[in-house]
């Protein structure tokens, strides 16, 4: 679960969780577990959304890293038949007591291709690799089908069940399809080709109700590398152990020409050491100007052992600045950074911090999010938290994500720099502004930050989409979590609701005849935090 806590100490709680392990083959009998295996290889778990439990075929305890899960049986479900014939397997709930140190970084750091979309898009890792799930498949499009149907499975959050998200993942029923006996009628349907088995995924996709969700063929899914945020095609993710590449790298990305594969661990960027940088300082480093070079140092498991491999990687991807800027003067001589954010890449954080360093100092701040359909929510919440994190003090909540299993918990981020903490700030949104937009005007706003101005509620669009590659290059979007404000407020439908409404037009002429008061934002925002 993600923990408020810093990314170097973060916060540890015990809690009964359930999990499902599957003890085949069983009599009618109770199935004890601890007639398994008792260690819980790296191989054979399956950890995926931070709040999912861990899901072994071993015994218990379970142990995972450096952290361990005491567990006990529950209940065992009903005898189900198999493929293969008549023997049966039951399925016993098991419930597990973890002691799980896992904050906000942890939450972005398992994302597999660090894109991180928030139209709204979130990452999470796929549990289980595609070639381990289909060894039994009658071939490589029913293969490709199931894979498909098993990210969703794994990941969807099902808002239409009345009884709440958490019982569509117990029963594995979305939208009222029990998904195990969709696949059962499936495995029947003939599917000649590629097409045929694009065109079975969707159909598939389309009974879970959800608009969101949705299939890309290859030619679509590669258009995602404008959020690529290395410009190389790498996923940076961490672990216990450091830093490794989390997914194979993009199609067509030159890591994935030159032979980066999933799993290796990242050594050094350009000759400086990753020991101690989390995921978002190897991201900012792989990153640079097209055409330009850079050169990574890889520990790979052989057969002969671990070894070093070095690469040098052109960079295919320049990924645009989405931030101007520029200072204009109020009614009364102050100096009024404007600062202009289109969209959220893999270049927003920078864009904002180059944009406040070059205006420096300054009297008022005033962030405009007008337009802005969201991207990468990584980026938005790098900018709250630089905007919000004050030294000594605890780390405030930047947003609150309800998972599949219906469990909220706040999301925090130790920025590691952080800019004008003080200047009163003015986000201006619209009906346009959507998603990671959202995120960030809600985290500002809710933190005592920013007075949010506006005509009229933002868009509404508080889901979180993770983007999942599957093994032939296509890809799915699918609907993971939700999130609220950090002060718990419904974005999903709603919107972030401005502070001052108001309709503000051009920016400069709105400073100049003193249609924007910033005067009366600053005292809001004193009234807030004293409060």
């Amino acid at each position: 679960k993600i923990m408020a806590g810093s990314a170097g100490q973060p916060t540890a709680m015990g809690r009964w969780r359930e999990t499902r392990m599957a003890l085949s083959p069983c009599s009618s009998s109770s199935a004890s577990p601890r007639s398994l295996s008792p260690s819980c290889s790296a191989s054979s778990r399956a950890a995926a959304f931070p709040s999912d439990p861990l899901s072994c075929f071993v015994s218990l305890p379970l142990k995972f890293g450096q952290v361990s899960a005491q567990c006990r049986t529950s209940r065992c479900s009903r005898t189900m038949k198999t493929r293969g014939g008549n023997k049966t397997t039951r399925r016993c709930l098991i419930t597990c007591k973890q002691q799980a140190p896992v904050d906000a970084m942890r939450f972005l750091q398992r994302a597999p291709l660090m894109l991180l979309l928030a139209f709204s898009m979130y990452l999470f890792n796929p549990a289980v690799a595609p070639a381990e799930e289909s060894k039994d498949m009658k071939d490589a499009e029913h293969a490709l089908l199931f894979e498909a149907m098993d990210v969703v499975d794994r990941h969807f959050i099902d808002l239409s069940n009345k009884e709440g998200v958490a019982r569509s993942s117990e029963l594995h029923e979305y939208n009222s399809v029990s998904w195990e006996g969709l696949k059962k009628e499936l495995e029947e349907k003939k599917l000649e080709n590629r097409k045929e088995t694009y065109k079975e995924i969707k159909k598939v996709l389309k009974k879970l109700g959800d608009r969101y969700t949705r299939f890309l063929p290859p030619s679509e899914f590669v258009k995602l590398t404008k959020y690529d945020a290395t410009g190389v095609g790498l996923a940076v993710n961490q672990d216990e152990q450091g830093l490794l590449i989390g997914y194979p790298p993009l199609a067509g990305s030159t890591a994935a020409d030159a032979g980066v594969q999933k799993g290796d661990r990242l050594v050094s960027i350009d000759g400086v050491a990753m020991k101690g940088l989390t995921p978002f300082d190897a991201t900012e480093m792989l990153q640079g100007v097209k055409g330009s070079k850079v050169s990574i140092e890889v520990e790979r498991k052989t057969n002969e052992g671990q070894k070093i491999v070095s690469f040098e990687l052109e960079r295919k991807i320049s990924v645009e600045n989405p931030v101007s800027s520029t200072i204009f003067e109020s009614q009364d001589g102050k100096k009024v950074g404007y600062i202009k954010l289109k969209e959220f890449n893999g270049a927003s954080r920078r864009g904002v911090e180059d944009a406040i360093k070059s205006m420096e100092p300054l009297d008022d701040i005033i962030l405009d999010l007008r337009g802005n359909l969201g991207g990468v929510l990584e980026g938005s919440l790098q900018i709250a938290a630089a905007f919000v994190d004050e030294d000594g003090k605890p780390l405030p909540t930047l947003v609150n994500v309800i998972d599949r299993k219906g469990k909220e918990e706040p999301v925090t981020l130790k920025s590691r720099e952080t800019w004008d903490l003080k200047s009163p700030m003015l986000v201006l949104v619209d009906d346009k502004s959507a998603s990671a937009s959202e995120v960030l005007a809600g985290s500002l706003k809710d933190n005592c930050r920013a007075v949010v101005v506006g005509n009229t509620h933002s868009y509404g669009k508080g889901l979180i989409q993770g983007v999942y590659p599957l093994s032939d290059g296509s890809g799915l979007i699918v609907t993971v979590a939700k999130y609220l404000t950090p002060k718990h407020q419904e974005i999903n439908g709603v919107g972030i609701v401005p502070d001052v409404k108001q309709k503000v037009g051009d920016v400069k002429k709105a400073i100049k005849n003193g249609k924007l008061n910033l005067d009366a934002a600053a005292e809001s925002l004193k009234i807030c935090k004293a409060s």
